[in-house]
């Protein structure tokens, strides 16, 4: 549920305190743990014909999303085809058709 929806609110007692986890932040083992986690916007099953086993996702530019829980420092998916190079990012039309709204003309701010 945490790598779908990175953004609902989330919190955990660690250290005898109750406290509000960021989309950031993980509990392993008891402690608190840095991951990257993606802005959700729909990603393509393929990019180019080569196989699915070859499309890697991997973390891109950094953006803030703001949202009535405040502002989250996540990451733009990218799509990349390790056989041909093959890249994906998401443009206007994704970031709109996923309920975001860019603030800034380059992405800075969704």
């Amino acid at each position: 549920m945490h790598t779908r929806h990175p953004l609902h609110n989330r919190d955990a007692s660690t250290l005898g305190f109750f406290q509000p986890l960021p989309p950031t932040t993980t509990v392993q083992n008891m402690d608190l743990c840095q991951c990257v986690r993606y802005v959700p916007v729909e990603i393509p099953h393929q990019i180019c014909g080569c196989p699915t086993e070859a499309m890697r996702l991997k973390p891109g530019k950094a953006v803030a999303v703001i949202t009535m829980n405040g502002r989250h420092e996540l990451s733009m998916p990218e799509l990349a085809c390790e056989v041909c190079k093959a890249t994906w990012t998401a443009g206007v039309d994704g970031i709109l058709h996923s309920d975001y709204w860019p603030a800034t003309l380059n992405f800075a701010t969704i």
